[in-house]
């Protein structure tokens, strides 16, 4: 029987005790407050208020509403707070994942952007393997999952977002630190450390040294790019990998250099296809797609 205006000006005079007290407190005319609270107290059949020099002087049954009127503002102030949180952050918590050629500095770097944004943001982060990608989405254990490799599950939705290059990452004094890019053939008889065939770091290498003889010394194979990167520091030998996990080495325990042709390896972002999307999310999604774009290789 009563609008969202009603019950407005019903508190409002019900807090200030006075017709214009209440036009103050919503900011609009007392007549206008004088009108609806009349109409008010004639769609409901019965006085909310005594008029007398004192003031408005409620009536039992306006007591009584106002008891239900402020337990319904008290739900709405909590609506408000939740929203609030919302826009800031402080009530998510976003959880995410990536394989580890990507955990290393890629990701860190995005979600130290996104926490910029939203200070009260809660975050969980998970290193995956190939194998855990699809059950981590669809379980929803997780919000999103970013790779070098695609994933291919009917309730996954995948799509490239950039590209990176396959880089040599050699150890400081190598004889082909100083050089600006290599070829296949620099590397022949070089002890190579490789990531297993069946990966995409492993399908680019063998790609690369297709037409060079004696072809890939894979002197060590591990299934990590870097885990390669740290056998580099040890001295093991020359590390194929993707630009973006040679980033989160220091500049001065491994050298960084390209190749004479392109060969690069895609960046997937997964989400599962039915689970809603959220607003850190959006934005999430937005930075990976900056950062990839505006970070090429020096």
């Amino acid at each position: 029987m009563l609008n969202l205006r009603q019950i407005e000006v019903f508190r409002a005079v019900m807090t200030t005790k006075s017709v214009s007290g209440a036009a103050r407190m919503l900011n609009c005319s007392q007549p206008g407050v004088s009108r609806l609270l009349k109409h008010t107290e004639s769609r409901l059949g019965f006085a909310l208020f005594e008029r007398g020099a004192g003031g408005m002087i409620p009536t039992r049954e306006a007591e009584r509403i106002f008891r239900e009127v402020q337990a319904i503002y008290g739900v709405m102030n909590d609506l408000d707070g939740l929203l609030e949180r919302i826009r800031t952050g402080e009530s998510h918590e976003f959880k995410l994942g990536a394989s580890p050629s990507l955990s290393n500095h890629m990701v860190p770097a995005i979600l130290r952007k996104l926490v910029d944004q939203f200070p009260e943001l809660r975050i969980q982060f998970d290193v995956l393997p190939v194998d855990e990608i699809s059950d981590y989405l669809v379980r929803e254990r997780g919000e999103y999952a970013l790779s070098v490799f695609d994933v291919s599950h009917p309730n996954i939705e995948s799509r490239i977002i950039g590209r990176g290059r396959l880089v040599a990452a050699l150890p400081p004094g190598h004889r082909l630190a100083d050089r600006t890019v290599i070829s296949a053939q620099d590397l022949a008889g070089e002890r190579i450390i490789g990531l297993r065939e069946s990966s995409p770091h492993g399908q680019l290498a063998r790609d690369l040294m297709a037409d060079v003889e004696p072809g890939l010394n894979r002197a060590t194979t591990v299934r990590f790019a870097e885990t390669a990167c740290a056998f580099v520091r040890q001295g093991h030998g020359i590390a194929l990998v993707d630009e973006f996990t040679i980033r989160g080495f220091p500049s001065d325990e491994l050298v960084i250099v390209g190749f004479d042709r392109a060969l690069t390896m895609p960046v997937y972002l997964h989400r599962g296809k039915f689970a809603p999307r959220s607003k850190i999310g959006r934005r999430f999604e937005e930075l990976t797609e900056e950062f990839v774009a505006n970070h090429p290789m020096d």
